[in-house]
């Protein structure tokens, strides 16, 4: 599979009715510091650049095509009309909350190492703080769901959780090691995820799991096709 972003002149009149007629609006959230950032960045530019600074309000790239294509398959193409980043601070709950309530698909970005604390390495306080305010963002996600009216509740289709992997490395073997059965490391993520969040409730939404790292351009590639493919998919 590969993919390519195609960022569209957005003062260009067909262009802004193409996408408007057809495109869907999506945001990226996350509890701050869970490389919603980084993510957001590699998928428009094909770059992956660590250290990029916390969000402190809101991003928004308009007019954006993706190309998709798929082995001995035919090329499927996303249009955007926007495409949010929103800070995970507390204090911009009205922007998260704007974003939930304009977008088609949301894509949570979750720190998968404090989920799980692989190895017990992770610092006891800090696991604790991230997975309240984890608990508290789906609380809020949840309530949000519950006040959207008919037409938003009918547009909000899709919610995919991303397992970023987001521990200490010292090269892409460890990563290889934590991520070697796929299948067992996904099923553990989406099981400790759920008790966490006390359980995801959303009628009329489906809800896609996608896990992997953004350590490396390589697995930040495959993170990126998980994600795309989980955006167009239709199974529920």
């Amino acid at each position: 599979m590969k993919w390519h972003t195609i960022l569209r002149d957005k003062n260009s009149f067909f262009n802004r009715i193409d996408i408007n007629l057809s495109g869907i609006d999506v945001g990226i959230l996350g509890v701050d510091n869970c490389g919603k950032s980084v993510l957001y960045n590699f998928i428009l530019t094909h770059q992956l650049k660590h250290g990029i600074g916390s969000t402190s309000s809101r991003k928004n790239q308009k007019t954006i095509y993706i190309e998709i294509k798929f082995e001995n398959s035919k090329e499927s193409i996303i249009k955007l009309r926007n495409f949010f980043d929103v800070g995970g601070q507390r204090d911009l709950y009205a922007l998260k909350k704007d974003t939930f309530n304009q977008s088609y698909c949301i894509i949570y970005v979750v720190r998968s190492d404090l989920i799980l604390d692989i190895g017990g390495t992770q610092d006891n306080d800090v696991i604790r703080k991230y997975r309240a305010a984890l608990e508290l963002d789906f609380a809020n996600i949840s309530q949000w769901q519950r006040d959207l009216n008919f037409w938003q509740r009918n547009s909000f289709s899709k919610l995919i959780i991303v397992g970023n992997y987001f521990g200490e490395i010292d090269n892409e073997k460890t990563v290889s090691d934590y991520l070697s059965n796929q299948k067992d490391y996904h099923r553990y993520f989406r099981d400790r995820f759920t008790d966490i969040t006390g359980g995801l409730y959303f009628p009329k939404t489906e809800i896609k799991w996608v896990t992997g790292t953004l350590v490396s351009q390589k697995f930040a590639t495959e993170l990126v096709h998980g994600i795309l493919k989980s955006l167009i998919s239709q199974e529920t």
